[in-house]
């Protein structure tokens, strides 16, 4: 089994993802719904509800690294920068979120979105800072 297959049937939104889309293991939207679900059951994440974008850098069958924009409530739209790496009885994972400071705060809706968009597409140097990076464990 892939980590990407692993990650989806093992997602809190599972019934979800199967009843919304007949192609879920392949289909882009439906991973991100399931990264959602497992991240929404990590402490110290946040309330995560969705990406506003979302790409995958770097996927075989025991790693995966996603980059995007993920909303977090009540109002916030910041970088997430997640990877996941197959364990014996799971998934680890290291999160990195941006830090909603006075330095993503002064990037315009455009700026942000193009910021995260080079940052994962043509490997940029990040235009926001990082809250420390969170690290963890999926079970199966």
């Amino acid at each position: 089994m892939s980590i990407r297959s692993d990650i989806i049937t093992t997602s809190p939104f599972f019934d979800f993802i199967t009843e919304r889309f007949s192609d879920f293991e392949t289909d882009l939207d439906a991973l991100a719904y399931a990264i959602e679900g497992q991240l929404r059951g990590t402490p110290d994440m946040g309330a995560i509800d969705g990406f506003n974008t979302f790409h995958v850098l770097e996927e075989t069958d025991k790693k995966l690294r996603v980059v995007g924009m993920a909303y977090f409530l009540p109002s916030s739209l910041l970088p997430l920068d997640a990877s996941f790496s197959t364990a014996n009885d799971g998934n680890s994972y290291r999160v990195k979120l941006g830090a909603e400071d006075d330095t993503w705060q002064r990037l315009s809706e455009k700026k942000r979105w193009s910021a995260v968009y080079l940052y994962a597409t043509e490997n940029y140097q990040p235009q926001w800072n990082w809250e420390p990076t969170q690290n963890g464990f999926l079970g199966r």
